[in-house]
């Protein structure tokens, strides 16, 4: 049940709907390229186990080397690509939890647990620092003191 939930909340509802669809097809071979390297290192990585590798000991070495090579740079290729992925997810996350300073862009329950909301909270520090340094009764003992 869970599976089904996932894969129609997760997969084909962003899919049917025109304005993500749109997103996705304008920025397809951005997505491909971001993807590229991490599909080519699997399909590597299962080429060589299939066609140079035996249960105990490798059959061709030169090959496998070329490959070991291939699949390092890959790696670094799909790392760069993950590195990107997350900056951009953590962009758009900032982008919508600024939106509103004034609730928090998570359910109080995960408040509770931790403070992970610091745009929230440091709209709070603010509106606390503004009304203790503006309360009409300190500001005037303190006027009474200065003179």
């Amino acid at each position: 049940y869970i599976i089904v939930v996932c894969f129609f909340g997760l997969v084909l509802t962003p899919l049917l709907m025109p304005i993500v669809w749109d997103i996705i097809w304008a920025y397809r071979w951005t997505i491909f390229w971001i993807l590229a390297p991490t599909l080519a290192k699997i399909i590597l990585q299962l080429m060589a186990k299939k066609l140079w590798c035996q249960r105990d000991n490798i059959t061709h070495r030169r090959l496998f080397s070329f490959l070991d090579i291939a699949l390092f740079w890959l790696g670094i290729m799909a790392g760069i690509a993950t590195a990107i992925t997350r900056f951009v997810t953590m962009v758009v996350v900032l982008l919508f939890g600024t939106t509103r300073l004034d609730k928090p862009i998570y359910p109080e329950w995960i408040l509770k647990v931790f403070w992970i909301d610091f745009g929230n909270a440091s709209y709070y520090a603010m509106i606390r620092m503004h009304h203790i340094h503006n309360n009409p009764t300190s500001n005037t003992f303190a006027r009474l003191l200065s003179k």
